[in-house]
């Protein structure tokens, strides 16, 4: 990002080189100052925005409050929301028949894998006897 700050950076300096005006010096040192503040400027707002915005854990809990329950996300959001969660939901836009009706959706990769991962949890029931150490 800071290559073109830095090519008329050089091309001023090459003219400041050749001149021999105390004025267009002055001019063009000031030229030169600028564009190193906005360099800098620039390179700490990219700094800035390319942290995270979210801790990693949140972003998680967020995740699997959305696929624990999709529907009651879908059902107290507004309309982009709602737009979201079906682009989110289903690899395809859905299909309606018109003699039968909805077709079966595509859905997408989250769903199938939370789906999967549920299939292959065994959950402890907590009926079994406490271990003795």
């Amino acid at each position: 990002m800071s290559q073109p700050f830095d090519k008329q950076q050089d091309g001023l300096l090459e003219r400041l080189v050749e001149t021999s005006n105390p004025k267009v010096i002055a001019a063009l040192e000031g030229k030169i100052e600028t564009l190193e503040e906005e360099k800098l400027l620039m390179n700490d707002k990219m700094a800035h925005e390319s942290k995270p915005k979210a801790k990693m854990g949140d972003v998680f809990e967020l995740l699997r409050d959305f696929l624990s329950s999709p529907w009651n996300i879908y059902e107290n959001g507004s309309l982009t929301v709602r737009k979201t969660i079906l682009k989110t939901a289903f690899k395809a836009p859905l299909v309606y028949d018109r003699k039968t009706g909805l077709r079966t959706p595509q859905v997408s990769v989250m769903f199938e894998f939370s789906r999967i991962s549920h299939q292959n949890v065994k959950w402890c029931t907590g009926e079994d006897k406490p271990r003795t150490f």
